[in-house]
């Protein structure tokens, strides 16, 4: 030690010991600590940053993050079902003589906002399934099962985007292309094309996730047992309620979402700062 800056940083440095968590003595705040030796490999969650040998590591902020991770699947639903709450479109039942007077007394500006919450919700949702994969891993899930809650989960988003995209498929063309009203049986298309994907092939892909992460969290405890059992039949009446598959689906994922926020990030084996041998020392 000659009391130069490198010189303390590397003192410090050499008291942090490889263990599962972080040694007490490293401080939670933002830290910048200059390293002469070989870089610093961070093999934890944490945001940690290698450029030219300076370590940028924020630790509070990053599991404060990790930990709210998983409400972005309670915002992705709340955004969907605000979406369908506001819809005012006309019945799909109306004939032309009703649609037509819809469209000559109605504006489309709110049928469009509806589309766009749908849309946005299925977004948010493409981060959730990001989120339930990456605590898949945490948890020691293998990687197929990562793999179709990855697939089931991105399914779910996308059709969910596209369904919001059908159903903005009127008003857009309405305001940007043609402002006549269409006709009883290209709204009547189009909104079929809308219930399909939204209703009957979210369902599926929702279904799939929901089976895959209860036999993921039997297996690892990712979720309590009793959430983890009751995904799977509630996945199979996600299939079978033909009518109100939005309300189990809804019911289930945001209870997912709010018991994984309440568990907090997964402690594993391999959290840790792993360091080079030459940069670790026993503690004086």
């Amino acid at each position: 030690m000659d009391g130069s800056p490198g010189s303390a940083a590397e003192g410090s440095i050499s008291r942090w010991t490889c263990r599962g968590r972080f040694s007490p003595q490293v401080d939670p705040l933002c830290r910048e600590r200059s390293i002469a030796s070989d870089p610093v490999i961070l093999t934890d969650t944490r945001i940690g940053l290698v450029l030219g040998g300076r370590v940028v590591w924020k630790k509070g902020n990053d599991m404060s993050m990790q930990r709210t991770a998983p409400l972005s699947g309670v915002l992705g639903l709340l955004l969907v079902v605000a979406g369908l709450a506001t819809d005012r479109a006309p019945d799909s039942d109306w004939g032309d003589a009703q649609t037509q007077a819809w469209f000559a007394t109605h504006g489309v500006g709110g049928w469009l906002l509806s589309a766009v919450l749908i849309a946005l919700g299925g977004a948010v949702l493409l981060v959730f399934t990001a989120v339930l994969t990456a605590r898949q891993e945490q948890v020691g899930a293998g990687p197929v099962t990562r793999h179709l809650t990855l697939l089931a989960g991105g399914a779910w988003a996308l059709l969910t985007i596209m369904g919001g995209a059908g159903f903005g498929t009127i008003p857009l063309a309405h305001i940007f292309m043609n402002p006549a009203p269409p006709s009883t049986a290209t709204y009547h298309v189009l909104g079929g094309l809308f219930y399909g994907l939204l209703v009957a092939f979210c369902a599926l892909a929702a279904s799939l996730l929901a089976i895959t992460l209860s036999v993921s969290a039997l297996r690892t405890g990712l979720l309590p047992r009793w959430l983890a059992v009751a995904g799977l039949p509630a996945a199979v009446l996600m299939l079978a309620n033909a009518l109100l598959p939005m309300m189990l689906i809804t019911l289930y994922f945001l209870t997912v979402s709010i018991v994984l926020t309440k568990r907090g990030v997964p402690q594993t084996a391999t959290t840790g700062l792993m360091l080079p041998a030459q940069a670790v020392s026993a503690p004086a």
